[in-house]
């Protein structure tokens, strides 16, 4: 090849890189999965519990929508978008308006969608408002004002206009159940239980146990049956032992369907074993609960229909021995 012709080649392909490099670096970033940040809840005196749901981007008001369901009562919140799956899937609340909310991540063909369950403590409770503010999806649930039957009707006040949008009304339960009481110390007699009927027979088999650790160190049992709960029928042992168990005494249940034994991620409880003693008149299912230590005791319990929650929290140092 000439010296001529072959400058004239190199120029040539100088030019066409100059060309080529800016049209590659023109092309846009791929953007990094959606997913959520964080879950966080405050119930205040009048029984609303205000959930807030954190995702590392921006929502938009068509990236989440909400429908309930009567049996059993429940929220069911799809945030679209969302293509990580939420860690831990699921957490307790058991503040008397709402039991735990749970995940679960779908992928159909419309796109990844996160579904937040809420399972409420009443088919009284509902959804009041859903709205977002930036990268915070924030949800209230609560009772409605029912009016005054004594003289004359007392109009219910309607709600003032909210910064955040709300959805469309969900659709109410057919039967809701008596409006049950906020949580009470070891009082279990406290809590109104509905009245059984044909269609709700008491509960006669425990069908899930799960536990949740708190910001404030202690730790929320989550105790759900098929139906509600008898009164009285819910009796809790603490033993002193080294480091400390916790005997929680169900008459007139089982639970066929459940391990032996339960290994829980959480830090007051170690382990749960179920022991069915079908010695007595009734029966009785025995929920033996291995704490990490002896300062560990049960300082609140809660029965509200088909579930029971328990909080566990260290109450001081452990007593030694002279």
């Amino acid at each position: 090849m000439l010296p001529g012709r072959a400058c004239h080649l190199c120029r040539h392909l100088l030019t066409v890189a100059v060309v080529v490099v800016p049209l590659v670096a023109a092309r846009p970033a791929v953007a990094s999965p959606r997913a959520v940040t964080g879950v966080a809840w405050l119930t205040d005196s009048n029984g609303t519990t205000v959930v807030t749901v954190t995702t590392d981007t921006e929502l938009e008001p068509g990236d989440y929508r909400a429908y309930g369901m009567p049996s059993p009562p429940r929220v069911v919140v799809v945030l679209r978008g969302i293509s990580r799956a939420m860690e831990p899937a699921g957490r307790v609340i058991g503040d008397g308006t709402l039991l735990r909310v749970r995940s679960g991540l779908h992928r159909p063909r419309t796109g990844n969608e996160l579904h937040l369950v809420f399972d409420l403590a009443a088919a009284d409770v509902e959804l009041l408002e859903l709205g977002h503010a930036g990268g915070r999806l924030r949800a209230v649930f609560g009772r409605r004002p029912q009016p005054t039957t004594s003289g004359a009707p007392t109009p219910v006040s309607q709600p003032t206009a909210r910064a955040m949008p709300t959805p469309s009304p969900l659709p109410s339960p057919e039967s809701p159940t008596p409006r049950v009481s906020p949580a009470a110390v070891l009082t279990p007699a406290l809590f109104a239980t509905p009245t059984p009927t044909r269609e709700t027979p008491l509960a006669q088999h425990v069908t899930a146990i799960s536990a949740s650790p708190r910001g404030d160190g202690s730790t929320l049992l989550l105790v759900t049956a098929d139906g509600p709960l008898p009164d009285g029928c819910v009796r809790v042992l603490e033993v002193a032992d080294d480091p400390g168990r916790i005997i929680v005494t169900l008459r007139g249940l089982s639970a066929p369907d459940l391990p032996r034994t339960l290994e829980l991620n959480a830090p007051l409880l170690q382990e749960i074993r179920l022991i069915h003693d079908a010695e007595t008149s009734a029966g009785e299912l025995h929920l033996v609960l291995h704490l990490s230590d002896g300062t560990v005791s049960v300082t609140d319990l809660n029965q509200v229909g088909a579930n029971l929650v328990l909080r566990l929290a260290r109450q001081g140092p452990p007593s030694r021995s002279p």
